[in-house]
């Protein structure tokens, strides 16, 4: 990642769904998730998921749906308030960014959502993107504020407000009303993915912060989401992808695996010999594993071994086997997302190809940011050497959990007695988040 890119420093959360993350749950480079099924763990990737789309997601001009209208949908809809918590409510999202030049500061962009009652559908109350401080505080050098219903005086309106720093003295606020603007924000999508539109109507002294937050737009187009539970290993055994496209990422269901393979080998000099490598420590008999054409404009992937003349296809390969292949291929690539956020990647593998796998993800996240959420204490095991990189979801009552990270004190006289940390885990040892019940 470069001096300007962003990553995600912290994500705060209020009263939204099952998760009582106030004041937030600080991440890392690596970030491994475990708790009991329904203790937030999807929800928390959920939220994370919404803010790509927000930025990511193309509106559907034809039904008049917006990115954030789509993102919502997707994120719950109406069902994304606390359930103990009685509408109207307000659902709050806090995204907390830093980059690694430590002259600029950290960004907080805040989303508030409001929950009316019945069925109506949720809408952005308030967006607001700041500069924090060392202290914490917020700061001055880059804020926009949307539909502020609590100030009388805008009520009813859209603005955006653009400010530098007022230690210099410097303040510069842009107002939009109805159509005396080029543009009115509104509710129903996300001033942030607007910058550009704002560009052409500042002064050159205030570039830099713009420029700032395309790039922090551009980091968070970047975030790619894999769950292993969404894979079809039907169609990636039964797709021939067309040539001619330019993906070089999975989609969720691995269908393009050919067309992934095809491009980043061909993109990427030394790629061909690192997928292959890591494959024979899997599959030790492993010769070549390359795409080829198969009838005029489409592709395929041939699996060479030793001692067989002939090679094998995908859909003569076992589901475990086609499983690690897609996830060498995500985890190996020579061009990661700013964000990879990997769901239960276990599922499927051998309990052999766990310390691999561990060993893909670690490599990973020396590159970039990476989120893993594992019910696997195998997979577990292999980060002992790292508990501090492990977040546990806890039980904090009936309906709420809470996200912890794990010290080495936390379990170090377990340690020291010869224990793992995937060993704690089958044991529902309290440390790391106990039984589920």
């Amino acid at each position: 990642m470069g001096d300007d890119s962003y990553v995600l420093e912290k994500l705060t959360t209020g009263n939204y769904k099952n998760l009582a993350l106030d004041p937030g749950v600080a991440l890392a480079n690596l970030n491994i998730f475990i708790g009991p099924n329904g203790s937030g763990k999807s929800n928390l990737i959920a939220a994370l998921k919404f803010l790509n789309q927000c930025v990511a997601g193309r509106p559907d001009v034809g039904r008049g749906i917006t990115g954030l209208e789509e993102a919502m949908d997707a994120l719950g809809g109406t069902k994304i308030l606390d359930a103990t918590v009685q509408r109207p409510a307000v659902v709050t999202l806090a995204y907390q960014f830093g980059t690694e030049d430590a002259a600029i500061l950290s960004k907080l962009l805040k989303l508030e959502l409001w929950t009316a009652s019945g069925q109506q559908p949720v809408t952005k109350q308030k967006e607001t993107l700041d500069d924090v401080h060392e202290e914490g505080q917020p700061g001055f050098d880059y804020k926009y504020v949307i539909n502020e219903p609590d100030q009388e005086t805008t009520k009813g309106y859209y603005y955006c407000r653009l400010e530098n720093d007022v230690s210099i003295g410097k303040v510069v606020t842009f107002t939009f009303v109805g159509n005396r603007s080029i543009y009115t924000p509104s509710e129903d999508e996300l001033a942030l993915v607007r910058v550009s539109d704002w560009a052409n109507m500042i002064s050159q002294e205030f570039q830099p912060s713009v420029d700032l937050t395309r790039n922090l737009v551009r980091t968070v187009k970047g975030w790619w989401f894999f769950n292993a539970n969404e894979m079809s290993l039907r169609e990636i055994k039964e797709s021939e992808p067309k040539i001619g496209g330019r993906e070089t990422r999975l989609l969720p269901s691995g269908e393009n695996l050919a067309l992934v393979l095809e491009n980043l080998f061909s993109e990427h000099i030394d790629f061909e010999e690192i997928l292959n490598d890591a494959m024979k420590h899997v599959l030790p008999f492993t010769r070549k594993i390359r795409p080829i054409r198969s009838g005029r404009m489409r592709l395929t992937i041939e699996w060479h071994v030793q001692g067989v003349k002939e090679p094998f296809y995908l859909n003569e390969l076992s589901d475990g086997t086609i499983r690690i292949l897609c996830l060498a291929t995500t985890l190996l690539a020579p061009d990661l997302p700013s964000l990879l956020v990997i769901e239960e990647p276990e599922i499927g593998l051998h309990v052999a190809w766990m310390p691999l796998l561990a060993e893909w993800i670690k490599r990973a996240s020396e590159q970039t940011q990476v989120i893993i959420s594992t019910h696997s204490p195998d997979l577990l095991d292999q980060f002992t050497d790292s508990v501090e990189h492990v977040l546990c979801f806890n039980k904090m009552d009936q309906h709420h959990f809470s996200v912890r990270r794990l010290t080495r004190e936390d379990v170090a006289e377990h340690l020291t007695e010869g224990w793992e940390l995937g060993d704690l885990y089958r044991v529902g040892d309290p440390d790391v988040g106990g039984w589920p019940w």
